[in-house]
């Protein structure tokens, strides 16, 4: 089986291997991804403003502006609503500034992913997904520098309990979970090598909530493509319930319980920790996106001090939107703009949609999904990517 691989791929996905790489990120600072990754925002904006208006009407412009609607402008309302909310409650300049970081970040990821979008179509998801997993390649070689070869076999005879700080990276491991169920689950035939070497870095990463989090995605696929369960308006809204059933459940003592026997009772100890932040009543306003990442690194939680994350991003978004803003935000995501995308596409297009959405679901149980950049990235392009062969198939078929 030989590796094909188009040329002008090669360039893109190492700029983007390079903006996501840890080391250089640790050795500058975390805007050192959207410095590289501005490269393809002003090439793509200098092609718009050069071209004609016909552009508009072309495939790329409107999976770009697809990615600009539903995935940045999102956050705009949030960063709106937010700094309203930051002067109510009176909450100071560090919680404005938080705000304005994290807002700035998913809006310029978005920006970013719609300009490779506009530049390189349908192989934008390639591109994304290469540059990330030849991050995680240069990983491993540092492992072997630490540990030798014998360290990276003894990892994979028991990648749970071995040499975990140099394998185990969350935003990498989330984002080639989401690869590798839109290429498992749309073209697998054609993509046997990059399935086997996402499942192979998946393995040595070992992320169990993204594993069961892949398991139900694919159930959920199966499931929706038997005829009697095809209505995907439905599906989208049982995944909004279940959002709001889990939020609330994390509130519930039994939580702690649940947490424990799955040998992460931290998490729960966490999710204790921000009780006295907010209240579950439909008159809470919120205290602002970013508030929870201010927060938390100030508290010292049995023996847990600098905690960075909640590990909890249903709960986090409530914390921080409010009562009506949640709801909004996750109806929006889980039920409008799925229908508004996809409403109209074929079974198979809902059947992969849904498994993408059930997955990040699962993930952000009890995890930061939404925090990451190469996450964030990796979910827009590969919806974006089912939308654009979806329009590509239907021009297939009329001509």
């Amino acid at each position: 089986m030989t590796i094909k691989y188009k040329k002008n791929n090669i360039l893109p996905a190492f700029i983007v291997a390079i903006a996501f790489s840890d080391t250089l990120i640790n050795a500058t600072s975390w805007m050192f991804s959207f410095i590289v990754l501005a490269v393809f925002v002003l090439i793509a904006g200098t092609f718009v403003f050069k071209s004609s208006t016909s552009l508009t009407q072309t495939l790329k412009y409107r999976s770009a502006m697809a990615c600009i609607r539903y995935a940045a402008f999102p956050y705009v309302a949030i960063m709106l609503y937010s700094s309203s909310v930051i002067l109510i409650e009176r909450l100071g300049t560090s919680y404005f500034n938080r705000m304005i970081g994290s807002g700035l970040s998913n809006i310029l990821v978005a920006t970013i992913v719609a300009s490779i979008v506009f530049l390189y179509k349908i192989d934008s998801v390639d591109i994304i997904c290469d540059g990330i997993m030849l991050e995680y390649f240069s990983s491993i070689f540092i492992a072997i520098t630490h540990i030798g070869v014998n360290g990276l076999i003894e990892h994979i005879m028991n990648p749970l309990d071995t040499y975990e700080m140099y394998f185990e990276k969350h935003a990498i491991g989330f984002s080639m979970f989401a690869f590798l169920l839109y290429y498992v689950l749309s073209d697998a035939k054609k993509r046997k090598i990059r399935i086997g070497l996402l499942i192979f870095m998946e393995y040595l990463i070992m992320k169990r909530v993204a594993i069961l989090g892949f398991i139900a995605a694919i159930v959920v696929c199966v499931v929706y493509r038997r005829k009697k369960f095809r209505k995907f308006g439905r599906w989208c809204f049982l995944l909004f319930v279940m959002s709001i059933a889990y939020m609330l459940f994390s509130t519930n003592q039994d939580f702690k319980v649940f947490m424990s026997d799955l040998g992460i009772l931290n998490r729960a100890l966490f999710v204790d920790a921000m009780k006295a932040y907010y209240k579950f009543e439909p008159s809470y306003i919120g205290k602002g996106y970013g508030f929870v990442s201010v927060v938390l690194p100030t508290l010292n939680i049995a023996g847990f001090p600098s905690i960075a994350a909640l590990h909890n991003d249903i709960l986090k978004d409530y914390i921080e939107l409010g009562f009506v803003g949640f709801i909004l935000a996750y109806i929006y995501f889980f039920v409008y703009a799925p229908l508004k995308l996809y409403g109209k596409g074929s079974h198979k297009t809902q059947s992969i949609v849904l498994a993408i959405l059930t997955y990040v679901l699962i993930t952000l149980f009890t995890d930061n999904f939404f925090d990451y950049s190469q996450t964030m990235a990796s979910l827009i392009v590969t919806l974006i990517a089912i939308r654009m062969n979806e329009e590509m198939n239907l021009t297939n078929q009329k001509s």
